[in-house]
């Protein structure tokens, strides 16, 4: 992890080399991402995700071992998401992901308020598109308002 030249543009990346004994199989993964925050309050991030071996969804359905799991179907991914702030109590963001093997993606956009320190309002929506037996093609749109309260 660091910064590209001076530029403020913030490199990171990670990687590794696992041997599922369950599965039998070996393989390696890495994710390489960048970000930059622009002075107006603006963030980008992008990310590639790299995996050198890809499983079909029943083995990942019939292995999940929680959140952490790294089973992929595809061999690619881009990672992009925009945060943006409008004033103090006003933010949108947009992320997405696409597929590079098949093609699909999911984008989520959110808009979020502050009713006070302690509650949010967000509008949001999960969007997914691609061939019917894509990735994220086979999933329904979902489409969200959300109140949140902490104490």
């Amino acid at each position: 992890e660091g910064e590209l030249f001076r530029t403020g543009i913030e490199l990171r990346s990670e990687g590794g080399y696992f041997e599922d004994k369950d599965l039998d199989e070996t393989f390696f993964q890495a994710i390489f991402g960048a970000d930059y925050g622009f002075e107006n309050s603006l963030v980008l991030t992008g990310e590639w995700l790299h995996s050198s071996k890809t499983f079909d969804f029943q083995t990942i359905l019939t292995n999940d071992r929680g959140l952490h799991d790294n089973l992929m179907p595809s061999h690619d991914y881009l990672g992009l998401s925009a945060m943006y702030e409008f004033d103090m109590l006003l933010r949108g963001s947009l992320f997405g992901i696409e597929s590079i093997d098949d093609s699909s993606f999911y984008i989520s956009p959110v808009l979020e308020y502050s009713l006070s320190d302690d509650m949010l309002l967000s509008l949001g929506a999960m969007l997914y598109g691609g061939d019917n037996d894509s990735e994220f093609g086979a999933i329904g749109n979902t489409y969200y308002l959300r109140w949140k309260a902490t104490f």
